[in-house]
Order: structure tokens, then sequence, then C-alpha cells
């Protein structure tokens, strides 16, 4: 007999995860069917909520893969044969993209699925297209292999009917509530190739190297990871409770907020901190983190990959990025060529401060509000952030605040503020300029200072 198990990667023991939900419904349908086939032997796996680093999507709804002996299907459709008589399904791998929407909030538009949430659309396919090929791209960065691997969304809040009415006969790689084993077969079918045996029998087979690739994967996956050494170090200070970030948390969203004080007493582990709890569960925001300091990029990354924090576009995560990589990419999104800027170049500081003048003219002159909502909505992965945290904020440029302040609020700034901090170059950036003092939570620099000496982030 085939087992069939579920492995979840959710870091919160506290509640059953949606993905969790789907994953023991899914194996119920399975089980199902594939009791039909009783000589049929191996395993398949059904893994939820993984996280993978360095990649575009960081986050796996889903991860479907098995390896079966003798387990033949017949007439089956397939993609290079057509229809085929008999086909063993050897092994097969599959990113499933998990949708619980109601068909109110489903739209099909051309090829693509499009998905509402709060009213904003957002798509479905390109996001599980996204998924697919991060995990690809894990899987040969860690263990250097290419499996086939194939999309799936799985609308899971959609009848059979309720598809079948939105996409008409096409046939793609959407599936509704109660698919099973042979559904999700078909579907793989329509994405790989098969391979003859003879003129009657084909076979489907994912892995290159047979079980072996398999079992690296699920090995790869499942074996503990846990931060050692400094970054184990890091990671519980990041935990622990801080209450002077409790009371930052109370004026964030409501004015501009500042975190000053000397090297080393704590701003920066402020910063992760407050944008780790206006992430969780109870507030669910979107945080980015700007700094100069590619080190502390790759720093906290590392960190991050070991927290439960997940990385959608469409929900809340933290993610970091350098300055000039967020506003080469904003300059990008709204048409600004950036081919000159090569960190190479001796002249990239004059390129960069050039297209940067040409953003901040085309924010503050061309784009109203209703605009910068539509580029947000344009752009959800690179620009749509609840709230923007700054460290090294000393160094900022006046045009780099005045494009954030016109583009995400003052209000939704968090700056650490490095009051001796060594400057790269000209003068100090004066965040409170321009802004009410009633709408500045600045708090004093002892209060601080008077915090105990914290494990540096910077390198």
């Amino acid at each position: 007999m085939i087992k069939i198990q579920t492995v979840s990667f959710s870091k919160d023991a506290t509640f059953t995860s949606k993905e969790d939900e789907a994953a023991i419904q899914l194996k119920e349908n399975l089980q199902e069917e594939l009791a039909s086939y009783p000589d049929a032997k191996g395993t398949i796996y059904i893994m939820t909520s993984i996280r993978i680093f360095g990649q575009k999507r960081n986050d796996i709804d889903m991860l479907v893969m098995g390896f079966i002996d003798n387990l033949t299907l017949k007439n089956v459709n397939t993609k290079n044969y057509d229809v085929v008589r008999e086909l063993d399904v050897k092994s097969f791998i599959c990113n499933i993209e998990l949708k619980s929407h109601s068909a109110n909030n489903v739209k099909r538009e051309g090829p693509d699925y499009i998905v509402s949430y709060s009213g904003v659309p957002h798509n479905a396919s390109q996001q599980c297209n996204e998924a697919k090929f991060s995990l690809f791209n894990h899987l040969n960065g860690q263990l250097y292999i290419k499996p086939f691997i194939c999309d799936v969304l799985w609308f899971n809040g959609l009848s059979k009917t309720d598809l079948s009415y939105m996409r008409g006969s096409v046939i793609d790689n959407a599936l509704h509530r109660g698919f099973k084993f042979r559904d999700l077969v078909n579907v793989i079918l329509q994405q790989a190739n098969v391979m003859k045996i003879d003129s009657n029998r084909f076979c489907l087979d994912s892995f290159s190297d047979g079980e072996n690739e398999y079992k690296s994967i699920v090995d790869l996956f499942t074996e503990e990871r846990k931060p050692q050494g400094l970054t184990k170090q890091k990671f519980e200070l990041l935990s622990q409770k801080n209450t002077d970030v409790e009371k930052l948390l109370t004026d964030a969203g409501n004015k501009l907020t500042i975190v000053t004080g000397r090297a080393g007493t704590g701003k920066t582990v402020q910063l992760l901190q407050l944008a780790f709890l206006l992430a969780n569960e109870d507030y669910a925001n979107r945080c980015l983190i700007l700094t100069y300091n590619n080190a502390l990029v790759s720093d906290i990354k590392r960190l991050i990959d070991y927290t439960p924090m997940p990385s959608k576009v469409d929900g809340r995560t933290v993610s970091i990025k350098t300055i000039h990589s967020f506003f080469t990419t904003l300059m990008n999104e709204v048409g600004i060529s950036t081919k000159k800027l090569n960190p190479t170049n001796k002249t990239y500081d004059a390129d960069y401060n050039e297209a940067l003048k040409l953003l901040y003219d085309f924010i503050e002159k061309e784009c109203k509000k209703e605009d910068i909502d539509a580029l947000k909505e344009m752009a959800e992965s690179t620009v749509d952030w609840d709230y923007v945290l700054i460290d090294e904020a000393q160094d900022f440029t006046d045009l780099e605040k005045k494009i954030l302040f016109k583009v995400y609020g003052a209000n939704r700034l968090v700056v650490a503020d490095g009051v001796d901090q060594f400057m790269r170059v000209g003068n100090r950036q004066i965040w409170e300029r321009g802004v009410e003092k009633t709408l500045v939570r600045k708090p004093k620099t002892m209060e601080l200072e008077r915090s105990r000496k914290q494990i540096s982030f910077h390198s």
C-alpha cells in the first residue's frame, strides 16, 4: 500500500493553519482513491508551510511529492503523447499554492486566476509560478538537483462546479476543493513529459536520479535546523521581551517614530523587535527594514531563516533591503532607467543621485495619492509596505527622505538615528525637520543609553 505522510513546518503550535487543515483534507482524498490500488507501494509526502531563503518567494504553501511502484493509470491525456492506454506513475513533485477564496473572490482573466484580498486583486497564477521557480532554485542551490516541479493552484474554497463554470473547457493547473489523485496527475501531465516504455506503456518520473533524489529532498526539509553560535545568541536576543519596544508600538502608525542612541545601545535590535511585533498575527503588517549596511542585510536574512515569519506578497512579513537596492527597484517600477547604475563604476554615486532626482521629480510632481496607491497595488512585492524601518537613518539624503515621506507618509516610518556614529557623506539627516512636533515620537537618548550593551548586529 501507499503510505501518505503529512509534515507541517508551521512554528506556531498554538493553532492549526489553513495549510495544515488542507493537508489533512488532501490526505483523506488521496487515500480514498489510492485504496483501489492495493498492490501499489511507496510514499507520498504532503509538506506544508515550508520556508526557503534567498529566493523571490520564501514561503511554499504545500509541497506534494511521491515515489511509487506498481501504480498504473488507464487512458490518460499526456502533454507529449496525447492519450496513452497505460501510464506508470513512478514519481512526481508539485508546488501547490493554496487559495481558500470563495467563488465571488476569484475570477479568471486570460490564462491567469485573480483573487481578491480585502477588495485588492492579486494574481494567484503568478504567485504560484514564482513559488515553483523559487523552490526549484532552492533545491538546485542546496542539493544540486533539478527535478521537474509542477505548479498547482488549489482553490479549496471552490467546488468542481464553481471551477468548471469559471474556466469552461480550458484545461489548466487549477484544482477544486475535493480533487482526487487522478485529478492531480492530470494537472501534472499537462506540464511534464512522459517517457515511452513500449507501444502501449508510458511512465511519469520527475526525478533523474530516482529514489536517491526523492529522499534527499525529504531529508533537506525534515532534518531539524537550529541557530548556532553567534546567530543563536542574536536570535535569542531578538526573541526577548522589550518594554521600550512595546512603547514604540503604541505610536507606530500615528507618528514619525525616531529611536536615538549612541553606537552599541541597541537601536538595531529595537528596530528588529518592533518589526516582528508589527508583523505578528495580532497586527499582520508588511514591514521593510532599510539599511546601508550590506553585512547587516545578510545577518538579518539568516535570522529570519529561523523564525516563523511568512514572506508572502499578500500578507504579513518582515523583509530587509539595502537603501540603494530599494530605491533602484522603485526607479524601475516607475520607468526610470537604471542601466547606468553599476556599483563597480567610479561614477556610481553621481549616477545614482541623478536617477534619484528624476525619481523625486516624478513622485513629487506627477503622483497623486491615488497614483501611489496604484503603484503599490501593481508592485505589491517591492513597494507595498505598511511600515518602513530605517537603520543608520542619519546617513539618508534629503531626496531619499522626501520620497519615503511622499510614498508612505511620515507616520509609517520608524528611524534609528546614531547620534555619534560615522557619517558617510554630507550633513546629518534631521528626520523631524518639516514634521509637526506633535507628530513625532522621539524618546530621550538616555533611555537607550541606560540599556545594557547588546550583541552587535553590525559587522
